[in-house]
């Protein structure tokens, strides 16, 4: 089941000013941080029952990519923030304690009017996967989805239907999954954006609910109107490469590296190869000329811990394949468009 991916700099209200190649580099910087901040509490596991914060701006800020699909029968349209490492898809229901004016004119979900909504109770095997899990009145099951310095949703955990478009055209109604109904989400988040798309590798995951394996691929991060990036979700991922053997903690990807390279001199870390056509940005001003920036480990005041995060600036034009039963991730230099059902290429 594929499905395009959604550029944030094509969100006319996300992307209010062009951007020369130096402010685009310092925007996917400071993307950069923010999301190792929180690759790191997570890590840590410093997120706690109590803690609820409702700055969901800070998660928009930090993604790239956006998904549409529906919810529910009839199909409510979403619109949806990727993110690889939370293992839980939510969005906003009615009724809806920070929902606005504008947040009801788009798509906020009525699980009232769907005929195949179900509320999970807290003796469903699914609700104990899901973040800070507990138990309501008539036994429902609650979550509380939390994200350091991030976005955060409340509300009961559900199954119900839903409904894709893949690049070609044709429609996918998928079984009932299990997803968060949030009735009390981040008071800041944009009215475009109804909810987060969780890929992580725990059950409650729509990635793991789907088949256990998925993949994406995408293009030139700069480009907003390259058209062929891609997720896709269940057996139809595009699994290429070669295997790389990956560990999961707390729904986080890991994988060992075992050397670094810069240009063909090895240094002592993990193996990773530059390529100029995706890691620098050349200045018109000097033709021929690459400048490489290293922030300190310090930066914001935070001391990183030992591990690395393959960020998506090394991903362009990679296809990115994970098959979690056999615990693999796959790795193929390809341009998207090869991978396309509906590119006269493919």
């Amino acid at each position: 089941m594929a499905m395009k991916l959604i550029h944030r700099d094509s969100v006319p209200h996300l992307n209010s000013k062009a951007r020369v190649p130096a402010t685009h580099i310092e925007h996917l910087a400071d993307i950069s941080s923010a999301r190792f901040m929180y690759l790191q509490h997570l890590i840590d596991k410093e997120l706690s029952n109590s803690e609820f914060q409702v700055n969901v701006q800070q998660a928009i800020k930090t993604s790239l990519f956006f998904v549409n699909f529906s919810v529910g029968q009839p199909p409510v349209p979403q619109y949806t923030i990727m993110d690889s490492g939370s293992s839980l898809l939510w969005i906003k229901c009615l009724p809806c304690k920070h929902c606005s004016a504008d947040d009801m004119a788009h798509s906020v979900f009525n699980p009232a009017l769907s005929s195949t909504f179900e509320e999970c109770s807290c003796n469903d095997p699914l609700c104990r996967y899901a973040p800070n899990a507990h138990c309501g009145s008539s036994n429902k099951c609650l979550y509380e989805q939390v994200y350091i310095a991030g976005a955060g949703s409340k509300g009961v955990v559900a199954k119900e239907r839903l409904t894709f478009t893949t690049p070609n055209g044709n429609t996918v109604l998928t079984e009932p999954m299990v997803f968060g109904c949030g009735h009390e989400n981040g008071a800041e988040m944009e009215s475009e954006f109804t909810g987060i798309l969780g890929l992580g590798a725990k059950p409650t995951s729509l990635a793991v609910q789907l088949g256990s394996k998925f993949s994406y691929c995408m293009g030139d991060l700069a480009n907003k109107n390259y058209g062929y990036n891609q997720l896709v979700l269940g057996e139809d991922a595009d699994i290429l490469g070669d295997p790389t053997p990956i560990e999961t903690d707390n729904g986080v990807y890991y994988m060992n590296l075992e050397g670094i390279s810069v240009g063909e001199k090895q240094l002592s870390g993990a193996e990773l190869a530059m390529e100029a056509t995706s890691m620098f940005y050349p200045l018109s001003e000097f033709d021929n000329v690459f400048c490489m920036a290293v922030k300190p480990t310090t930066e914001h005041g935070w001391q990183y811990k030992e591990f690395t995060a393959i960020g998506l600036m090394a991903q362009q034009y990679y296809n990115i394949a994970y098959d979690l039963k056999e615990k693999n991730v796959y790795l193929q230099r390809i341009d998207c468009v090869l991978l396309d059902d509906s590119s006269p290429s493919r």
